[in-house]
């Protein structure tokens, strides 16, 4: 999955240190597997809350599209 989604934005700024981060130009979204439970966490920082919500949303979305 993080190979993927780095492969889909190689354009922005990836960091895999902890999971894997996109840098958008005015978001970001990182998703990290869970040590204690087996889910994936997503989260994202945007302009608004509700942003985020929606960035945190659609690339979950992608997320749960490449596990299947």
């Amino acid at each position: 999955i993080v190979k993927k989604l780095s492969k889909k934005y190689s354009d922005q700024n990836i960091n895999t240190d902890d999971g894997l981060r996109i840098d958008f130009e005015n978001h970001w979204v990182h998703f990290r597997k869970s040590n204690t439970e087996p889910i994936i966490r997503c989260i994202a920082e945007a302009g608004t809350e509700e942003l985020a919500n929606k960035y945190i949303d659609k690339y979950f979305a992608e997320v749960e599209k490449l596990m299947t």
